[in-house]
């Protein structure tokens, strides 16, 4: 039998970055760092990394982190008190929004669920989700067999870019959307509204980060990110991030954020000042500058998230499926909780 240890961690520091990055190739936001950042952002994070080697190699991994809140606030109310003691096991890559399964060509995913199915007893987790997978993409017989069962997630918005300018970019899109987004250009101008890059400092970082809660508030979003966000995601990240901010009449009343990845870049981090904002053309001018400033980062593609489809249909972006697979102790139990995701589509949707 060939050996393959198995490793189980609880920070990344305690992986190999240069045979994690081996495994995880040219997929975007997946390599060591993002793994860096999650721990660096996210208030109240236990990742659990699981690495199957084979070799001398990582042959498979995957990134897993214990949840101990739920999206939907009355159940966090009812049921919350039982996810401290018997939290769910989820397995993703936390801020991209990305698959958490990593296997070298040739490999099955049979032992790596097997390890997954493992861990999530010994964190006796009440069950396991795996998210963002792609419908069409391979393990699912695998996933079936070992007990999962499918449920539907918000599709995924992606704009690809290969142009050297926001005008070729809008140049290329059919008339009626081009329109559109020139018509917010103006309105916006009208306005007085401002879009441009911005260096958070001891002044503007607490405002950014309180305008970041205000979305996250309202969309009821499990990820909790610390106060000093934008001070420690510069710090993994370096010339790898950019923030953008919107002004009106000096004041900050909107930002997103722009997260590199190789060709890739993810508008990420939104923030509105609901009270200034709403109906007015902020938030389509704040994507809008997110796709030229992608652009000027040289990304070949933009990931804008799984919410707020209406907007980015303007931009023209494609709707990529997502789907997720949950399994738990028992059978009955793995079935409820399947209907229960696929009658609240969305649930786990990221906000941009």
């Amino acid at each position: 039998m060939i050996d393959c240890p198995v490793a189980i961690v609880d920070r990344a520091d305690r992986l190999d970055p240069t045979r994690w990055d081996d495994l995880a190739g040219d997929r975007p936001f997946a390599d060591h760092r993002w793994l860096r950042l999650a721990e660096a952002v996210l208030v109240g994070h236990e990742p659990r990394y699981v690495v199957v080697e084979r070799g001398g190699q990582y042959a498979a991994a995957a990134v897993c982190a214990l949840g101990r809140r739920l999206q939907n606030p009355a159940l966090q109310r009812r049921v919350g008190w039982l996810l401290h003691m018997a939290p769910h096991l989820r397995c993703e890559i936390p801020i991209a929004f990305q698959p958490g399964l990593f296997l070298r060509p040739g490999e099955h995913a049979d032992a790596l669920l097997a390890e997954i199915g493992r861990l999530a007893a010994r964190e006796r987790a009440l069950f396991v989700r795996i998210d963002h997978l792609r419908p069409d993409a391979g393990g699912w017989d695998a996933l079936s067999s070992a007990g999962y069962k499918p449920f539907p997630m918000w599709d995924e918005a992606t704009l690809d870019l290969g142009c050297g300018s926001l005008d070729a970019y809008l140049a290329r899109l059919p008339s009626r959307k081009r329109g559109e987004l020139n018509a917010v250009r103006r309105r916006a101008d009208a306005a007085g509204l401002v879009v441009a890059p911005h260096t958070p400092s001891a002044a503007s970082a607490p405002l950014l980060r309180r305008l970041v809660g205000q979305v996250l508030g309202r969309h009821a979003a499990l990820e909790q990110y610390r106060g000093d966000l934008f001070a420690r995601a510069a710090g993994v990240l370096g010339g790898d991030l950019l923030v953008l901010t919107a002004e009106r009449d000096g004041r900050i009343v909107a930002t997103a954020s722009l997260l590199r990845s190789g060709d890739d870049v993810a508008a990420k981090w939104l923030g509105l000042d609901y009270a200034l904002t709403w109906n007015t053309p902020t938030y389509p001018r704040l994507m809008l500058a997110c796709v030229e400033h992608a652009i000027a980062m040289g990304a070949r593609r933009l990931h804008l998230g799984a919410t707020a489809h209406e907007t980015k249909r303007h931009f023209g972006v494609v709707f990529e499926p997502r789907a997720g697979a949950i399994s738990a102790r028992l059978p009955l139990l793995t079935r409820l909780a399947g209907r229960a995701l696929a009658g609240g589509v969305g649930a786990t949707a990221a906000t941009a």
